[in-house]
């Protein structure tokens, strides 16, 4: 995970899309040679819980059951990071074998919010928020701290996410029904162990979930039938 965000962190931190605008502060604090926090704080662009799987040309969504609109954006989002960082120590192969990493562990959380439009009752806010868990731990340690080489790592994050469809943080924004609708509430989990035995050879393999929280606001007009949760294993190799 190596924005503040859920953007770039998809389900479970892996990286695939760039990173939203944002004003973003960043300070370590050095507890001796080798350990330190870094503390990110980030005012950034509210279309990251746009939910833009469900938005017309307008970049509004669709609430549950009718044609009433949430206008995206109706506060910036603020997004911040807590990692206690293991610095010039042991360190594996990173994000894509592009860098070397070391012992990383820590919270990250962001928080919106959206206006809700044309219901019958008046307009409603609802919050967009996220929290969760990162790590990322060296087993097997480069030889020179450059080398990939017979390095192994294991990268896990955990997640709780609200009103945060955007790339399946939540597997829609809104459920409940027409004339109240509330926050998909949703939380997973991923973990990946990396291996590389040559320089130029990587293997991969891991386990994912995501899974619905709010049962009973899904099972509704809108959702009568929905997805609980979804899952996945994976194994891969690259040069």
């Amino acid at each position: 995970m190596s924005t503040v965000d859920f953007r770039q962190g998809a389900s479970f931190g892996t990286p695939n899309n760039p990173r939203v605008p944002q004003i973003r502060l960043t300070q370590k604090i050095n507890f001796d040679d080798y350990n330190g926090l870094k503390l990110v704080f980030g005012i950034q662009d509210p279309n990251q819980d746009g939910n833009n799987n469900q938005a017309n040309a307008n970049g509004a969504v669709t609430a549950p059951g009718s044609a009433v609109s949430a206008n995206v954006g109706m506060m910036v989002n603020v997004a911040g990071q807590v990692m206690y960082v293991q610095q010039g120590a042991w360190s594996c192969s990173g994000l894509y074998g592009m860098s070397m990493n070391t012992l990383t562990a820590g919270v990250f959380g962001l928080f919106g919010s959206q206006k809700i439009t044309g219901l019958a009752n008046g307009a409603k806010h609802l919050d967009s928020y996220g929290f969760g868990f990162y790590t990322f731990v060296p087993i097997l340690h480069s030889a020179d701290g450059k080398s990939r080489a017979m390095t192994l790592s294991f990268k896990g994050q955990a997640y709780m996410a609200a009103n945060m469809a955007f790339n399946s943080a939540t597997a829609t924004n809104f459920v409940g029904t027409a004339a109240n609708p509330n926050a998909a509430k949703g939380y997973g989990f991923g973990a990946q162990m990396i291996f590389y035995p040559f320089q130029d050879l990587g293997i991969s393999t891991g386990y994912g979930r995501r899974n619905a929280y709010n049962y009973a606001d899904y099972n509704t007009e809108r959702t009568p039938n929905f997805q609980k949760y979804n899952s996945i294993v994976f194994a891969q190799c690259g040069l």
